[in-house]
């Protein structure tokens, strides 16, 4: 799997939407389109065009599988799109979120990710995050059987033990990935954690993305105290406006305005 740029953006927007705002999921080209270029929570920040919204759904839907059209009809006056991650990766929801989160916003520290998927999924703790990045890391670790997932009620996933202690899987079972959808990246100089990093786009020349990163951390001055208080505040404010943008814009469409 080698997923565009802006493939992984319409991809981690699908997820994050259903996750924060299921009532406007699924969603609208122009709706993903407000998502994916919205300039909080998202690294780097794009402006995309609807043409090229739509080329990329096409290639998630036809040639990755990741992506389904629901045709316009039934109360809805245009198509919407979702993802369909779990018949194609078996994912659970904390695994979507780590997903999301890295698609959206870049290489994370392991605090990062748990403060920054608190509204798709809250982690209880930080060892709860490592066993989610350890899975994506090698699909043939098995998940706490108390995992909250979208599809194991249909079959899909991991079937927990009667002792509820671990998860077994069924005869035969493989996840249909063969590889680590994330990586741990190399701690570089000035940084005191790793970064975790997605590989939807496939191998990740760290060099380059140390050089990406570092121009991102010159450019903008970090907060601290609370200031860096105020900053995520605001933040989170930004992209409940964004989450009722889209909602409206989907109001908009379905009734033909």
């Amino acid at each position: 799997m080698e997923l565009s740029p802006i493939e992984v953006r319409v991809l981690g927007c699908l997820i994050e939407k259903e996750l924060t705002v299921p009532d406007t999921y699924p969603m609208t080209i122009n709706a993903i389109l407000t998502a994916a270029n919205q300039s909080t929570n998202r690294f780097p920040v794009v402006e995309f065009s609807t043409p090229d919204i739509t080329a990329a759904l096409t290639q998630l839907k036809i040639e990755h599988r990741l992506v389904r059209v629901l045709p316009s009809g039934a109360g809805s006056r245009v198509d919407k799109y979702r993802h369909v991650l779990e018949e194609r990766l078996n994912l659970s929801r904390p695994e979507k979120s780590v997903l999301s989160i890295l698609a959206l916003r870049g290489p994370q520290t392991v605090s990062e990710i748990k403060a920054r998927t608190q509204r798709m999924h809250d982690f209880s703790d930080l060892a709860g995050v490592e066993q989610v990045i350890n899975r994506l890391c090698d699909p043939t670790v098995l998940a706490d059987s108390e995992e909250p997932t979208d599809a194991r009620d249909m079959g899909m996933l991991r079937s927990a033990s009667t002792t509820g202690a671990v998860t077994t899987l069924p005869d035969g079972y493989v996840r249909p990935w063969p590889g680590p959808l994330v990586v741990r990246l190399n701690r570089q100089p000035g940084q005191n954690e790793p970064r975790i990093m997605h590989l939807l786009g496939g191998a990740i020349d760290e060099l380059t993305l140390a050089r990406d990163l570092s121009s991102q951390s010159h450019s903008t001055s970090a907060p601290t105290g609370s200031a860096s208080l105020l900053t995520d505040r605001v933040a989170a404010l930004e992209a409940e406006v964004q989450n009722l943008k889209i909602s409206l814009e989907q109001l908009r469409q379905d009734l033909g305005a």
